[in-house]
């Protein structure tokens, strides 16, 4: 039998940096600089932002999202270290709370023009964190 597929944890942007490597997460957020060249994008909230590599996800043809800033977007994917500084978008905005030392290895992204990101962020912020913190479906 195969093994139970791990889910992705629903998480502010804020949280990312207290959460370990290798985590798997379900964040939402405005895209802003992307950069076709190294597939990269940043996710911004009201207070927080973070690198999101994109190269799985990113189709020249069907890839629509790429084309809407500021466009809200679900990205669902892997926290990992940031080996290179160099691959953040030249234009990217130097947010106060970023998660510079991370970047979000996508392994989809969604564009969800109908969130409302205020409902999202109180929905998470007012959810127990045994709900939130599953490991499995």
């Amino acid at each position: 039998m195969p093994p139970p597929l791990e889910s992705a944890r629903p998480t502010l942007l804020n949280d990312l940096s207290s959460l370990s490597l290798g985590r798997k997460v379900r964040v939402a957020g405005r895209l802003s600089s992307y950069d076709p060249k190294t597939c990269t994008f940043i996710l911004l909230d009201k207070t927080s932002s973070i690198l999101v590599d994109a190269s799985l996800c990113v189709n020249p043809f069907a890839s629509h999202w790429v084309r809407i800033d500021r466009g809200i977007l679900e990205v669902i994917g892997r926290i990992e270290a940031q080996e290179d500084s160099d691959s953040e978008p030249e234009d990217a905005p130097t947010e106060s709370n970023s998660n510079s030392s991370r970047v979000l290895k996508a392994i989809l992204v969604l564009p969800r023009p109908d969130l409302q990101l205020d409902l999202w962020e109180s929905s998470l912020t007012a959810m127990p964190n045994e709900v939130i913190d599953t490991e499995h479906i």
